[in-house]
């Protein structure tokens, strides 16, 4: 009996197993089924629950906004508007500090950061690292247990990436309460701008925000020779950059040129005393492969050509208009020179093609320069005030007046290499590197 009992019990399990399994096949695999999921697969397995962190909240943060001691005056006054405007949308008081290593001690790591731009923190170094390995203009966001970096290949570029920081992370609790929550881990990288700034210069202007050039640092200072002491025009052909100085006290004035490497911005070479007058802006013809300048002699028609590796005269031309400031079109084979408050667009030999009016015709026209989209004027005030660089697009349309910021100097001429732009002021015989900014950041 009890073994009947047992082979009874063998056959319930046996036939409840096959009814389990008959289940089952009897309901077809999807197609997704097939394909692992994320919420199953081993590398999320074997994360760890995210930990949220509190930014902030009710009023009060454990977060210090950290920037380098070393930041340009167009990073000081981002990141002190950040910080304002963080202290405004927080509800709280945040400390904001540099972040100089006081009696030589390493930073702690376990102290709660949000590190601004390129600051000494390894944080800020591998961000900006992963930055610049994805080439182009593009900002990043990265969250640690302690330390959010926040940081662009651009002032402004960093800029987006603040301002992205507070649009999609500070919310509202139930009390209507500022609050921000992250999670360790968060990476953001954003898609690259189209713009060397990163940003559409006819969009900001258009925007009425407006738009500045800031002084960001000088990286060349040419020295006198020959009597010449005074600069004025320069430009380049992307490798090099030409400067003018001239001798004030000769009838007419004579100038020399000096090369610099700009990867090195090391002196390459002067040339010999030049009888090219003011020497009032220089320009790189890449066709006929010399550099043109627009010389001020001649009743302000003449133009000297230059052979670029011996900056020695090949040419000279009396020009059928007024050049006082000139650039040359690679696209085209053509010039955009401006004589008195009138642009022109010319042929090869100088004679108009088109012309507009230049806008703001108070200030001095001193040099221009052309990145193929818009037309930068280079504008002097004579009563010594604030200096402009007035922008047209390439069909004469006004985009605005740009103030120069940090520069006091007569500004004497402008160029553009891989985005980057370049002043010559006279005093100091001193090249700056500019940044186009947004006039008001918010």
């Amino acid at each position: 009996m009890k073994r009947f009992i047992s082979l009874f019990a063998v056959l319930i399990l046996c036939l409840a197993l096959f009814a389990c399994n008959a289940g089952k096949e009897t309901q077809p695999p999807s197609d997704e089924s097939t394909l692992p999921s994320e919420s199953t697969s081993t590398e999320q397995a074997t994360l760890p629950t995210p930990v949220t962190v509190t930014v902030f909240e009710n009023g009060k943060t454990d977060y210090k906004l950290v920037r380098s001691g070393k930041v340009n005056g167009v990073e000081q006054q981002l990141f002190l508007q950040f910080y304002l405007q963080m202290d405004a949308r927080s509800e709280c008081k945040f400390q904001y500090v540099e972040d100089t290593i006081a009696f030589n001690k390493t930073p702690d790591p376990t102290t709660r950061e949000i590190l601004l731009g390129n600051t000494n923190r390894e944080e800020s170094a591998a961000l900006l690292a992963q930055l610049n390995a994805l080439g182009g203009n593009r900002f990043g966001i990265t969250v640690g247990e302690y330390k959010i970096a926040i940081a662009g290949t651009s002032s402004y570029q960093t800029y987006l990436g603040l301002d992205y920081f507070m649009t999609h992370f500070v919310q509202t609790d139930e009390n209507g309460k500022p609050t921000m929550y992250m999670e360790p881990g968060f990476r953001y990288i954003s898609e690259s701008g189209t713009a060397a700034t990163g940003f559409d210069l006819k969009e900001l202007a258009e925007s009425g925000r407006g738009f500045v050039f800031a002084m960001t640092e000088r990286v060349i200072r040419v020295p006198s020779v020959e009597g010449c002491t005074v600069m004025q025009g320069g430009g380049t052909d992307g490798k090099y950059a030409y400067f003018a100085l001239i001798n004030k006290s000769t009838s007419p004035e004579t100038a020399v040129i000096s090369k610099y490497d700009l990867d090195t911005m090391e002196l390459v070479m002067t040339s010999k005393v030049l009888p090219t007058g003011h020497t009032n802006d220089i320009t790189y013809d890449s066709k006929n492969h010399r550099l043109a300048i627009s010389a001020g002699t001649d009743d302000w028609r003449g133009t000297y050509f230059l052979d670029p590796d011996t900056l020695e005269i090949v040419d000279h031309i009396v020009a059928p208009i007024g050049n006082r400031s000139m650039e040359y079109l690679p696209s085209t084979n053509q010039y955009i020179i401006a004589s008195g408050y009138t642009i022109y667009t010319t042929d090869a030999q100088l004679n108009p093609i088109s012309s507009f009016p230049c806008q703001n015709p108070q200030y001095v026209t001193q040099g221009l320069t052309c990145d193929g989209q818009y037309i930068y004027d280079v504008r002097y005030s004579n009563a010594g005030g604030t200096h402009y660089i007035i922008v047209h697009d390439m069909q004469g349309n006004y985009m605005g007046s740009a103030r120069l910021t940090g520069i006091t100097y007569e500004p004497e001429h402008m160029f553009i290499r891989n985005g980057e732009y370049y002043l010559g002021c006279n005093q100091a015989n001193s090249v700056y590197r500019l940044e186009l900014i947004p006039e008001n950041w918010w």
